[in-house]
């Protein structure tokens, strides 16, 4: 397993309080990523195979000095970069073009939105479209993440944007029912068309540390339902974290093998773990699987079934 990708959510402050937040910050306090401890972390990811690092939140913007330090940190290390933002910042384009000319010297690839009818009721369209202008005219790829339901009009979205779309990426994606999604909505609503068997992780090739510097296996948010966590970079370095992400053995199995090898430890000895006939992502999947109860239920089983190996 060759991971390429390194994530960092800088902080758990958003100005914005969407219904389908998949994120569990709401419930706690603020925290913002410690200066010292992310710029080691960075730096000592130089000599290892990671090529990308990008920044998230939260809002990451709303810290946006620490967000412009730790890019030109890992610019400095012949690392690309990316950050995704709201855009609820973005209504002045002089603003926005002075950030994103900062952020470019400091090295930034990609500048990403995330934008969708869930953000809209929040962010106006214009936000987007200063933001991909400025991208554009400072030739930084831009892309857009929207999350969408069963009933979701995706064209609505892309008419608000226009013609500003054009080169752009964006990218539709599944809500998962997970943080405030699976309280606020209706569980029909959510796009369910993943059988479970003969699935991979799709998050293989990176891995994230979160604000209060806990590193997890990957950067969907299903794994703060699961006991897969890596360790804290307070405690770790990169090459650290690489090891035991390298020797955990259900993540051995699951990014080797797939999901199947589990799904058959559960069948072949009648785990008494429920399966959805249908997901509405693998890491859904993940979620149920190695749940806090369930992980230790498979533990052992797991153990058997890598010595075999």
């Amino acid at each position: 397993m060759r991971y390429k990708t390194l994530g960092l959510r800088i902080t758990n402050d958003c100005d914005l309080s969407c219904s389908m937040c998949c994120d569990y910050s709401e419930s706690c306090p603020s925290i913002t990523m410690n200066y010292e401890n992310s710029k080691r972390y960075i730096v000592s990811s130089k000599d290892t195979p990671i090529e990308w690092i990008g920044f998230s939140g939260g809002e990451a913007f709303l810290h946006f000095d620490l967000l412009k330090e730790l890019i030109s940190i890992s610019s400095s290390l012949g690392k690309s970069t990316s950050v995704i933002t709201n855009g609820f910042w973005a209504d002045d384009y002089e603003k926005v073009e002075k950030r994103v000319v900062e952020l470019k010297k400091a090295g930034l690839t990609v500048l990403g939105m995330s934008y969708d009818e869930f953000h809209a009721k929040f962010v106006p369209a214009h936000n987007i479209k200063n933001l991909i202008r400025a991208a554009k005219k400072l030739d930084i790829r831009a892309t857009i993440q929207a999350v969408i339901l069963n009933d979701s009009n995706v064209g609505d979205i892309i008419n608000k944007i226009g013609a500003d779309l054009s080169c752009i990426d964006i990218q539709f994606v599944p809500c998962s029912n997970v943080g405030n999604a699976a309280k606020n909505i209706n569980p029909d609503r959510f796009i369910r068309e993943t059988l479970p068997r003969g699935l991979f992780c799709g998050k293989k090739g990176s891995f994230p540390v979160d604000y209060d510097g806990t590193i997890r296996p990957c950067c969907n948010p299903y794994i703060y339902e699961t006991e897969l966590i890596v360790g804290n970079m307070c405690e770790l370095d990169v090459p650290q974290s690489l090891i035991k992400l390298k020797n955990n053995p259900f993540l051995y199995l699951l990014r080797n093998y797939g999901f199947d090898c589990f799904l058959d430890i559960v069948e072949n000895n009648s785990l008494d773990i429920t399966i959805p006939e249908k997901l509405v992502i693998s890491c859904e999947l993940c979620s149920i699987l190695f749940s806090k109860e369930n992980y230790y239920l498979l533990l052992p089983f797991v153990y058997d079934y890598v010595k075999k190996l």
